[in-house]
This record gives C-alpha cells, structure tokens and sequence, in this order.
C-alpha cells in the first residue's frame, strides 16, 4: 500500500487483516472492496513528492483506523473517496482531510465503536452516510453532500456548527442527535422512524428522546440551499424537485437536475 510509483490493489479477506497497529501510507490508487483492515493506527496521504496524487477507494469492507487519524501531505493531491464500505474506531480519532462521498455502492458506515471519530474536513458528493454502533461520530466541517443521514439505535451524531444539511436527516428509536451549538440548522428533511417531521424547529425541548444539545434543527416550508462554487443547488420541498443553478458566459441559467415525469431533461 506504499510506494513511490502509482499503483492499483484491490483490497480482499485474505491481504487484508493486521492484527498489529501499524501506519499505512497511501502513495498511488488503493481499492478496497472487500475485506477487513483493522488497526491502522495512521492512513496517511502521501502522494512521495509534491506533484504527486495519492487516491483511496472504499467500496466495501471494514477499515479501522487508530489514534493517528486520516492525514495529507502538506502540499500534496489526495483524493478520499467513500461509497460503501465501514470506517471505524479503535479509539477516538479525528481528520481534517475532505473527504467524498460517492454512494456508488451505497452509503459509507463510520462505527466509532464507543469512540469519537471527528470530521472537520469537508464531506461532500451525492453519497450519503450513516452512523453505526455505539460512540460519536463529529461532523465539525462545512459539510456539502447531498445524500441522506441515518443514524442507527445506539448511535450520536454530533454537529458542531450551524449550516444546511441538504439531504435527509433520519432517526429511529435509541438514536441521538447532538446539536452542540448555538443557534439553528437547516434540514432539507428529517425522519423519525420513517415518519417525516413536519415543518418547524425541533430541539431538545420538544423532541427530547432524540435531540441533545443546546442547538435548534428548522424543517422549513421552503428550504434553500446554496453550494458554492460553479454550481447552486436549491431545494424546494413542495415541489419535490431540485433545481440546479449555474453560470455561463455571465448569464445564469438553469435546468431541472432530475427532470419531472413526462418532462424532457433541459441541456445543461
């Protein structure tokens, strides 16, 4: 998994179980797509020198990653690319790498295990993601992705600042929300146990077996979200559609990012 020429290896059963702590360096193209990896005690992006590109793959699998977290050479192209597959936690860890979230096979797990995994860097991409097992997992970035937010029975997510969740939040029984701050969070929408939360603000006050914390969630009527950048998506509740906005050649035009039944798909 090191090196200092860019490779491809498909992580299996059989390469891929460490019963030792021990660092891996990414240097090249890694896949994992099956298989369990456990102790890694630092993943570490580097790319050898600093033109280079280190690239990480999770499609399936397990990785357990130790207290040295996920880390990027300084000045160097890495690429973390999560679409299925379990991160988690031998004991508390944390990682300011952006990080996407692919959803080409599904959602990507994090199980802190007891632990508290913390994410600063910035999740983005159409996946989505879910919390698994018990312990924390913190979200503490500028989070963009768009896909849906499932925490499991037993399971705390924790958000740490205000900001916008464009996809789906969803709860079920012994699940916790921790809003640890002041102020309020946007959610396209939320669900507990498959019901949809109305419109409205939810907190601890009045939805106390599932909201910890001294932060506020808004479900409202017409949530706009904006992504900045080339492109701007918004979404419109009522409308069950997303429209996506975007410039060129300073005109803003616009297209429906999924056309509506009956309806031919505007070029972009």
């Amino acid at each position: 998994m090191s090196g200092g020429k860019p490779r491809s290896a498909a992580i299996t059963p059989t390469t891929a179980r460490r019963s030792t702590i021990a660092n891996v360096v990414i240097t090249g193209l890694v896949n994992q797509v099956s298989g369990v990896i456990t102790n890694v005690g630092n993943l570490y992006f580097d790319p050898f020198f600093t033109q280079g590109h280190g690239i990480y793959n999770l499609t399936g699998g397990s990785l357990y990653i130790g207290a040295g977290g996920i880390t990027a050479f300084a000045g160097g192209g890495y690429e973390m690319n999560l679409g299925g597959g379990t991160i988690g936690a031998v004991v508390n860890w944390s990682s300011a790498v952006n990080m996407a979230l692919t959803g080409i096979n599904g959602p990507v797990t994090f199980n802190a295990g007891g632990n508290t995994i913390t994410l600063s860097g910035v999740l983005s991409g159409t996946g989505g993601l879910t919390v698994n097992g018990a312990g924390v997992l913190d979200l503490t970035g500028a989070n963009t992705y768009t896909g849906d937010t499932t925490v499991t029975s037993g399971s705390t997510l924790q958000f740490d600042t205000t900001g916008t969740s464009f996809g789906a939040i969803k709860l079920v029984t012994g699940s916790t929300l921790n809003l640890n701050y002041s102020g309020n969070r946007i959610a396209a929408a939320a669900y507990v146990n498959g019901v949809a939360l109305a419109v409205g603000t939810y907190n601890s006050g009045n939805l106390p077996a599932y909201i910890t914390g001294s932060g506020k969630l808004d479900r409202p009527q017409n949530a706009i979200h904006r992504q900045f950048g080339t492109n701007a998506y918004i979404h419109l509740p009522k409308c069950d559609r997303d429209l996506q906005w975007f410039h060129a050649a300073n005109l803003l035009q616009w297209r429906y990012a999924v056309a509506p039944a009956g309806e031919r798909k505007r070029p972009a």
